[in-house]
């Protein structure tokens, strides 16, 4: 069961952990602040104290957008999943999964139009809302992966766009039923997003995200740094702009819930 706000207009959503909230969230939230997206942040089995750095992020998030001449509607949520019999190979695949079940849930109670990246990427140039029923980064498949892996290369997952609409609704839901319904393995959230892309785009509007929106080789124009793999650590471009949008927001206390 999810837990918290749902957003009512067109909205940047990414799902995380507690340490990838810490460690990722702050940068998206600034990056998001200062371009004029709204955000919202959905966390697994977040504890009272993450709840609390949520409020405490949205605040100053809310402030610096301000600042910027800027009005950021920050929400968030959270769930409770027993994942202890999870290998953490398993894990790491529920969580990067987890934003797209998310969205579904979100789509079938009337939320607004959602953009859905990921947790630590950061927005360099606001992002704007399509007019289709979705988007998606679609590209040319790895050739060299194995089968799965191939499949699932065809959309990348970093930029994904439900509109407010119907076919967007059915077009989240089945992707979201897709990924619940099968093994946790890595690449399961693109194989469900190109899965029923091809199921459902005779009758679906869709706008072709390319490089010019989202790139992970931090090319300046673009409007979506995102950290691929090593890259977020050791990319001196993308941790010193990431560090850039930190630096914005006051220090974010650790604080118990009260």
């Amino acid at each position: 069961m999810i837990n918290g706000a749902i957003p009512k207009e067109f909205t940047v959503l990414a799902s995380a952990d507690p340490r990838y909230l810490r460690d990722h969230g702050p940068a998206l939230a600034a990056s998001a602040a200062v371009c004029g997206n709204n955000l919202h942040l959905h966390v697994v089995n977040a504890s009272d104290s993450d709840w609390a750095f949520m409020q405490e992020l949205g605040i100053k998030a809310t402030a610096l957008a301000r600042r910027h001449e800027n009005r950021l509607n920050f929400t968030f949520s959270s769930e409770e999943t027993d994942l202890s019999k999870h290998s953490d190979e398993q894990k790491r695949v529920y969580y990067s999964c987890n934003r797209f079940v998310v969205a579904a849930n979100m789509m079938l109670n009337d939320c607004g139009p959602l953009f859905i990246s990921d947790i630590d990427c950061v927005i360099m140039k606001r992002i704007m809302q399509p007019d289709e029923d979705i988007g998606l980064f679609l590209r040319e498949p790895f050739p060299n992966a194995n089968p799965w892996e191939t499949l699932g290369s065809h959309v990348a997952a970093g930029a994904v766009f439900y509109n407010k609409t119907a076919k967007a609704c059915e077009y989240a839901v089945a992707v979201g039923q897709t990924i619940i319904n099968n093994k946790l393995i890595w690449f399961l959230d693109q194989v469900a997003l190109w899965h029923v892309y091809n199921q459902i785009k005779e009758h679906t509007t869709c706008k072709k995200f390319d490089g010019q929106l989202m790139d992970w080789e931090f090319i300046e124009g673009t409007r979506i740094w995102t950290g691929k793999g090593n890259r977020k650590y050791d990319n001196s471009l993308y941790v010193s702009q990431k560090k850039k949008y930190s630096d914005m927001l006051p220090s974010l206390e650790e604080v118990a819930w009260a």
